[in-house]
């Protein structure tokens, strides 16, 4: 029975997202679900090998789909196994090196299949994140609305977004909004783009970023303390810059200009023992 409260499909679950931690995965990628002619029996009779649940999984969580040559009578792939595809990357390109690879395989014999799955632990072929660059031109809202609209995006969790003033047809003046974002988060923003914006559609762009090595350090000053974000150079400390948050805070305790704090802040890092 296709049921969450099963002991095992508790189990798969807890498991899947322990070893996520305990090999420090970063990004997950599937090479799709097969989708075949074959049947299965359940309690409601026959049907398609791959179960009516398991299709509104499919078409609710919009994963990937490949036609199979083979039409085996079995389950090829489960509810609680699509339902862990939502955590991966679909329809995205790989960069790397494997460097591990697993394999699993069920207690049941098939005639036409091994009933067994690979795994492949793949590093990075260089120090580049792979992300996503949405595009979307607005030139009938009010830029109060897209202010607005930036703080729902940053609460996703993206990389960043930002705007440019743009010369659309007709000589009209727009903004072009753009967000960088990690795969997974893609539908999330273009669902968000939809309710909260006038577009009608959104560009989306496969991008490298290579994001230099960095740090948080804490300063205390006499107004309060600061974190600094640090950044570095094999080691080496190249560059210094106070989190906005944490000076806009403090400016507005002590009622005094926000250079004052961010000024403050250097001056007690540079005074730190190296």
């Amino acid at each position: 029975p296709h049921e969450l409260g099963n002991f095992d499909t508790v189990f798969d679950i807890v498991c899947f997202y322990k070893c996520l931690e305990f090999l420090n995965i970063e990004n997950l990628y599937h090479s799709g679900i097969p989708f075949s002619q074959g049947e299965i029996e359940i309690d409601h009779g026959m049907v398609s090998s791959l179960a009516p649940v398991s299709l509104n999984l499919i078409k609710n969580l919009a994963i990937p789909i490949y036609t199979s040559k083979k039409n085996p009578n079995f389950e090829m792939c489960t509810p609680t196994g699509i339902s862990l595809l939502k955590n991966f990357n679909h329809n995205y390109e790989i960069e790397g090196t494997i460097k591990k690879i697993g394999y699993g395989a069920g207690t049941k014999d098939f005639k036409d299949s091994s009933n067994s799955i690979s795994v492949n632990l793949i590093s990075s072929s260089d120090n580049f994140d792979l992300l996503d660059i949405l595009e979307t031109n607005i030139d009938d809202m009010s830029s109060e609305f897209i202010s607005f609209v930036f703080d729902k995006i940053l609460e996703l969790g993206v990389n960043d977004v930002w705007a440019e003033n743009i010369l659309m047809k007709k000589g009209r003046p727009a903004y072009k909004i753009s967000v960088l974002c990690s795969n997974k988060l893609t539908n999330k923003v273009i669902d968000l783009l939809k309710r909260e914006t006038s577009t009608f559609g959104v560009r989306i762009f496969k991008t490298k970023r290579e994001a230099f090595d960095r740090r948080i350090e804490t300063v205390s000053t006499k107004y309060g303390k600061i974190n600094l974000k640090i950044k570095l150079d094999s080691g080496e400390v190249i560059g210094a810059y106070p989190e906005y948050e944490d000076c806009k805070n403090l400016s507005k305790v002590h009622n005094i200009p926000l250079k004052v704090i961010f000024d403050e802040a250097l001056i007690q890092f540079n005074n730190l023992p190296r």
